[in-house]
């Protein structure tokens, strides 16, 4: 079975990718759009040279308060969302912050003021290094995660599952609620992790997870096309 860890709207947006796929929604997130921004963060991004994408929820919040132009997009999900209202973004295909930044429109940035549209906890390096290019990069938190718990119905029928299944962990903050989650369960933190990226998988055997397999992206083809590979 694969526990997929993101909010249940995007299984049903990806039903194609998981036909065949025994799974059990597990969200343990959402985001939630902040009422404003702070007067600073909007001149900043209402001037900006640039704006990066992270996900379908920063592209819903950054729309909610500036007009966006030259838009780099993280993920096909992403790109989506952006094509969806006439936008036509540079995209990196798999997502995360190490691909985004060998797309070549991201190379020569110096001087540039580049608006990073994501929630509180993410991408610092992607803002760090874009900063070493010369770009003056300013983090626009448009919208934050919020833990959600699962129901105990849920819960219930992963504690039935008597087979092994494989845990979808597409960020830092995931991995962060699953160890949460699994705590006082030794036979769920023993079943496999499928981390997004290597930073949420060396995040995963920090927290003591020792089946670990990276995968290539965290779409949701990806992530099931991972599964099946385990072979259960």
């Amino acid at each position: 079975m694969l526990v997929i860890t993101r909010p249940a709207v995007e299984i049903r947006r990806n039903a194609l990718a998981l036909a065949g796929v025994p799974h059990l929604a597990l969200p343990l997130l959402y985001t939630r759009r902040v009422a404003r921004l702070a007067a600073d963060d909007f001149a900043f991004a209402a001037g900006a040279h640039r704006h990066i994408l992270v996900s379908r929820a920063a592209v819903a919040a950054a729309l909610h308060f500036v007009s966006l132009h030259s838009c780099v997009a993280i993920g096909a999900a992403t790109a989506a969302a952006l094509s969806d209202r006439g936008i036509a973004p540079d995209v990196v295909g798999l997502e995360d912050s190490e691909a985004l930044l060998e797309l070549p429109v991201l190379k020569g940035v110096a001087g540039e003021r580049i608006a990073l549209w994501c929630a509180p906890g993410g991408r610092a390096l992607l803002q760090q290094t874009l900063e070493k290019r010369g770009a003056q990069v300013r983090s626009i938190y448009a919208y934050r995660r919020v833990a959600q718990a699962p129901s105990a119905q849920t819960l219930a029928q992963l504690a039935q599952h008597r087979g092994p299944f494989a845990v979808t962990a597409t960020s830092v903050a995931l991995m962060n609620r699953w160890d949460e989650v699994s705590r006082g369960h030794p036979r769920w933190r023993r079943q496999t992790v499928l981390a997004a990226s290597d930073r949420i998988a060396a995040s995963a055997r920090n927290l003591g997870f020792e089946s670990v397999v990276n995968v290539a992206s965290a779409s949701m083809a990806a992530l099931a096309g991972a599964w099946c590979k385990l072979g259960y």
